[in-house]
C-alpha cells in the first residue's frame, strides 16, 4: 500500500511516505481504496463496498472479528494490522 502511494506521490513526497507519522498515517488510509491493500482481491474488495467499507481507513475501523465472520481470517487479521496490532509472533 506504502510503495503504491509512493509512486502516486512522488512529486509531493521524493519517493519516501513514512506511516509511522499519525497525520500522514490517516490520510493514507482515507485516500487508499481497500481494492489496493494486499490480501483483499477484487472479488472480497466489491463485498465490503457492500457494507460501505472502500477505503482502507474504513477497514481500519471495523470490527475485527466480525470481518473474519464474514469473509476470512486473512481479512480480520488485515483489519487488526492497520490498527497497529501485531498479528504475527516474531520468532528470535
Amino acid at each position: 500500500m506504502v510503495s503504491t502511494r509512493t509512486k502516486r506521490w512522488q512529486e509531493q513526497t521524493g519517493g519516501v511516505v513514512n506511516p509511522s507519522d499519525p497525520a500522514r498515517r490517516v490520510k493514507l488510509l482515507a485516500e487508499t481504496s481497500v481494492a489496493e491493500v494486499w490480501g483483499v482481491d477484487r472479488r472480497l474488495s466489491a463485498q465490503p463496498a457492500e457494507q460501505e467499507i472502500t477505503t482502507v481507513a474504513d477497514l481500519a475501523g471495523t470490527d475485527a472479528q466480525a470481518q473474519r465472520k464474514r469473509f476470512s481470517m486473512a481479512l480480520e487479521k488485515t483489519a487488526r494490522e492497520l490498527r497497529n496490532i501485531a498479528c504475527l509472533m516474531r520468532q528470535t
